[in-house]
């Protein structure tokens, strides 16, 4: 069973996805899988040839599992009641969490991410995932200060 599951990037908003994730875990009694995607992007020319060292690829997984690193430890350190579980996963993030959506209970993300048009109501992963995820989505906005 995979539980809630949760996309984390970072951003304020999957901060607050991530609280409440973790919430839904606990009060539904499953396990909560944390995931962050990470992918070369295309514009910056590489993904079609890789590097013989691969050190530009290096920085963006590390970064991913950074974040992914911080974010279980969040959860554990605030929710120790509930089952924590990370993905690290190198995919464009709105199919990597459909298709992980697949066996969940529900599927919770930030309104907005990292993305390019933060003025948008709804970044571009949430709306994907409201059209093509197999279980309930969760979208949460965060909070104004």
């Amino acid at each position: 069973m995979i539980g809630v599951v949760v996309g984390v990037d970072g951003s304020d908003g999957s901060k607050v996805a991530l609280d409440e994730a973790a919430v839904q875990a606990s009060y539904r009694k499953v396990p909560l899988t944390i995931v962050a995607t990470w992918q070369i992007p295309t514009s910056l020319g590489l993904s079609m040839m890789a590097p013989p060292d691969g050190k530009p690829y290096d920085a963006f997984e590390q970064a991913a599992k950074t974040i992914l690193q911080e974010s279980m430890d969040h959860v554990a350190s605030k929710f120790p009641d509930i089952e924590v579980k990370g993905e690290l996963v190198e995919e464009a993030p709105a199919p990597a969490l459909c298709r992980l959506s697949k066996d969940a209970d529900l599927l919770v993300l930030g309104s907005r991410g990292h993305g390019g048009f933060t003025g948008l109501l709804l970044g571009s992963v949430s709306t994907y995932a409201i059209h093509h995820a197999q279980c309930p989505v969760l979208v949460m906005r965060k909070h104004k200060s």
